[in-house]
């Protein structure tokens, strides 16, 4: 192994398969360094693609780079997260007796210490509105946080809110919030909020019974007192007399040869370090089943089909539960979330919108290895609309999912009004088609057609870099490629939005897997007959951003020449987030279609 390999920096005079190869050890160090992979990929993949007219798999230049990649992706699986802590986890470091959590600008947790899991159910990615609040406390809390995001200086505030626990959030009591702003060197600024909630440990009442003999009424009234209720509070809590726990008090101040009440609690928060080590085994919470309740995204429940052969198939209803229903299917990135203006207009226009999470991502169970994806799929969306009471809808495609509108309208014909593609990834049928794309857009198709074997493998890979980032810096550097993108996620509706599903597919197992099939059996299948028969009696609609990297305004123009009874629109100021910023133009055109 030459020097380059070994130092993960590849040298001048290195060959371009070498390159590569340092390349790859050089993720595995820096894994935010992959897209200089990309570059040198694509510069070695780029001629032998361009002399080929073949649709298959490519024989590469040096047999051993999959086994390269297969190491990175295995490395970067188990390697532990990058040695410096996230600014986050730093934040909450002094914090392991009360509850504290962090919160992004669009009202989600990026981070929660043990207890704010255990007495809450936080955890990472969950949203603000998933707290055990009474709803004016909620929103109270809500405002003075967006109102530290909008302060020139990192600025902090005190409230005295009341919150309940998880499993019990009718029994609120007034807690002390203190929310700070924190800008981070690197990253987004974020609030910590650190409350007065206290955890009792596990071991801790058994620890103070064998220690000073105390019985079981005289710990739940000490445990009372650290969380600052008056002895009347105890009392009506207990269903018990003011002066039965006074009585209590006094048997405490005696049995631990305290003086106050004061001593009493101080004593009490001694013992939670003996009882509540720092190696204790974290909290886990169970995985929330709603969508939402951010910022500005209202709070969704998940719901759940179950199929013939045992799977579980999630879904959500977007706008109006009870209106006419419009298939919608947010592409191999889970965008399973509209702005939440266009979620709001669609519920006053009468839109029933059925958000379907495909096999493998969040809830819905994986396919077994040999099923066929494409018509299990198709037969899914249709099983979702039965229960729905949709018998004939218009459906709206993100990305590569007109073939699964394709597949839909082969097996069950009759049931589609119309067809509405958001920036639908065009078959990419033509050599010059892969040139314009950008340069993630290009890895990933460019290696689906003829490298499928790598996919997985380089997919794995990228999703670990994803996990090693902050999910939205990623999702800028991979979705938004084009000005116009990068400036719409900017904006905290569309942020939301996107991260509601994305966040979910970049933590789960399953999703690698999910990936590579995904873009498999796009070049399994003849392009040209998945959209003949999308070619029907029904209207098929194609919007494209005019700064779509994937689809150039020259290979639309291709496209609407050899497709002619597709409808095709090119949108100015959007890109591939062409659904984010123009929504109204096809709820619009869905309006339209369900009335047919």
């Amino acid at each position: 192994m030459n020097k380059a390999t070994v130092t993960g920096q590849p040298s001048d005079g290195d060959c371009i398969e070498d390159r590569i190869v340092s390349r790859i050890y050089g993720v595995a160090l820096d894994p935010l360094s992959y897209g200089d992979l990309l570059d040198d990929w694509e510069e070695l993949i780029a001629p032998v693609r361009q002399g080929t007219g073949r649709e298959g798999p490519l024989r590469l230049p040096r047999a051993d780079l999959g086994l390269h990649f297969r190491r990175l992706a295995d490395f970067l699986d188990h390697a532990e997260r990058d040695d410096r802590p996230r600014p986050e986890d730093e934040a909450l470091a002094p914090y392991r007796r009360v509850a504290a959590f962090c919160v992004t600008r669009i009202l989600q947790t990026s981070a929660a210490n043990d207890v704010a899991r255990e007495i809450y159910g936080l955890d990472r990615g969950v949203a603000l509105a998933g707290l055990p609040m009474v709803a004016e406390d909620l929103q109270e809390l809500r405002e003075r946080i967006l109102e530290l995001f909008s302060a020139a200086t990192d600025e902090s505030r005190l409230l005295r809110l009341h919150v309940g626990e998880r499993g019990a959030p009718d029994e609120t009591r007034a807690i002390l919030f203190r929310l700070r702003r924190v800008t981070p060197d690197i990253g987004e600024p974020f609030v910590l909020v650190v409350t007065s909630h206290l955890r009792w440990p596990a071991g801790l009442s058994e620890a103070l019974a064998r220690s000073f003999g105390l019985t079981a009424s005289e710990i739940e009234v000490l445990r009372g007192l650290t969380q600052s209720q008056s002895p009347r509070e105890i009392a009506d809590r207990r269903e018990r007399s003011v002066e039965t726990v006074r009585a209590q008090i006094k048997s405490l101040l005696q049995k631990t040869e305290t003086r106050s009440q004061g001593d009493l609690v101080r004593l009490a928060l001694s013992a939670m370090d003996v009882a509540d080590p720092i190696s204790e085994t974290p909290v886990t919470v169970p995985r929330t089943r709603w969508s939402g309740g951010g910022a500005t995204l209202k709070r969704l429940p998940f719901r759940t089909l179950r199929r013939p052969d045992g799977r579980q198939v999630d879904y959500l209803l977007l706008g109006c539960p009870q209106g006419r229903p419009v298939v919608y299917l947010g592409s191999f990135l889970n965008l399973l979330r509209w702005p939440a203006a266009a979620e709001a207009e669609a519920g006053r226009r009468g839109l029933k919108i059925i958000s379907v999470i495909r096999p493998g991502y969040m809830g819905s169970t994986p396919l077994p290895v040999d099923a066929p994806r494409l018509e299990t799929v198709a037969a899914d969306i249709a099983a979702i609309a039965d229960a729905e009471g949709a018998r004939r809808f218009p459906i709206v495609v993100l990305g590569q999912d007109a073939n699964y509108a394709s597949t839909l309208n082969g097996l069950f014909p009759g049931r589609i009004t119309g067809v509405v593609g958001c920036a639908a990834t065009l078959p990419v049928d033509y050599a010059n088609d892969f040139e314009g794309m950008g340069r993630w857009h290009r890895f990933i198709y460019s290696s689906a057609r003829y490298t499928p074997n790598l996919l997985p493998f380089m997919i794995r890979a990228a999703l670990a870099m994803a996990r090693r980032t902050d999910e939205g810096d990623f999702l800028r550097t991979v979705l938004a490629e084009s000005p116009c993108d990068q400036a719409l996620m900017r904006e905290t509706e569309v942020l939301e939005a996107i991260l509601a599903g994305t966040e979910e597919i970049l933590k789960c197992p399953a999703t690698p897997r999910a990936l590579a099939d995904e873009f498999r059996f796009r070049y399994q299948r003849g392009s040209d007959r998945l959209m003949q028969n999308l070619r029907g009696n029904f209207p098929v609609h194609m919007l494209h951003g005019a700064e779509d990297l994937h689809s150039r305004p020259e290979t639309v123009a291709q496209r609407a020449r050899d497709y002619p009874w597709v409808r095709f629109e090119q949108l100015e100021g959007a890109g591939s987030l062409v659904l984010f910023r123009h929504w109204d133009r096809v709820l619009d055109l869905v309006t339209v279609l369900t009335k047919k």
